[in-house]
């Protein structure tokens, strides 16, 4: 979601070799990077063969030295490896570089990190609890905010199910934030290669995030999008817009040609085909992936009302 540059730099990727610490709730992250219900996945009907994002990354730092140091919990200062704050913070000091780990988990279920007593502060959802605050827990932004204010380039990678509303941390200058979601018993390893460069296969936001505030004026009970004008369909405000995505690489979309014709409504419904051909060029130094969206944007005759700004018809992922 963002990559700034610092020290003349962009934080990510991360150089193979160099002092890393890696902190915050999901630094030692292993089950809750599986699905909730997805069952016991290893052999021994554990979670016991899940990977963590620590050791994907000292795997792939290239004999360099890696510091994991957790220094707070999703909810409160409480860790799992019996480091405190001030522990994390001594170790990202010394380190080149910071991965932070941070998000929410699910309440329930084999170790998925949330204790049942803080369920119910509506920051963790599962079935049958809901969450009624889209933000980060408050105890935890403090801790991200201390990592940051070391100046560190840090490199913050959020696991979650639902929105998480990150604009403080996209909004810092020397953090580069990476939306990894609930990614799977191999999550670990995959969000490993995407910090260090050996992948470059990102994709792009599958819904709108809001502002945290947004809960407080907009019922979860009313599902009406084109009434409250949600969504990126009706141009809903957004801390990150849906569909959008940054790349290691630089891509370049030009239209071949233009349409033979452009396709017209028949009155059953029915329409024309409109074929349009596309060149995607990567310029960057990295081969990768792009995922391209098609867009429909309503011209202002038309009759349908309320108007969706734009819709989402098609997209494909190409590789170059």
């Amino acid at each position: 979601l963002r990559n700034p540059t610092v020290g003349g730099r962009a934080v990510l990727p991360l150089q193979k070799g160099g002092r890393v610490a890696v902190v915050g709730p999901h630094a030692n992250a292993t089950a809750i990077l599986v699905q909730l219900d997805s069952g016991m996945i290893c052999p021994d009907d554990t979670m016991a063969c899940v990977e963590s994002p620590a050791a994907a990354i000292r795997r792939h730092n290239g004999g360099g030295s890696v510091v994991v140091k957790q220094g707070h919990g999703l909810f409160d200062s409480a860790t799992d490896d019996n480091t405190t704050v001030a522990d994390a913070l001594a170790a990202a000091a010394a380190a080149d570089v910071v991965v932070l780990g941070a998000g929410i988990a699910q309440c329930a279920g084999h170790g998925h990190g949330v204790r049942p007593e803080d369920c119910w502060h509506g920051y963790f959802g599962a079935e049958g609890t809901d969450r009624t605050h889209i933000d980060l827990p408050p105890s935890q932004r403090d801790f991200i905010a201390q990592v940051l204010a070391l100046n560190k380039p840090t490199a913050i990678f959020v696991l979650n199910g639902g929105s998480v509303a990150l604009a403080p941390e996209l909004a810092a200058p020397n953090a580069a934030v990476v939306e990894a979601f609930y990614p799977g018993a191999a999550g670990a390893e995959a969000l490993a290669r995407h910090l260090y460069g050996d992948a470059n296969l990102w994709g792009r936001m599958p819904y709108t995030m809001y502002p945290a505030a947004w809960v407080d004026s907009h019922s979860m009970l009313d599902h009406d999008v084109a009434a409250t004008n949600r969504t990126y369909r009706y141009g809903a405000p957004a801390i990150v817009p849906f569909g959008f995505g940054l790349s290691y690489s630089s891509w370049r979309l030009r239209r071949a040609a233009p349409p033979a014709a452009s396709a017209e409504l028949a009155t059953d419904g029915s329409s024309a085909d409109l074929n349009v051909t596309l060149t995607l060029t990567n310029d960057g130094p990295l081969a990768g992936d792009a995922v391209v969206m098609a867009y429909l944007a309503p011209r202002a005759t038309v009759a349908l009302q309320p108007r969706p700004v734009r819709s989402l018809f098609d997209f494909a992922r190409a590789r170059d």
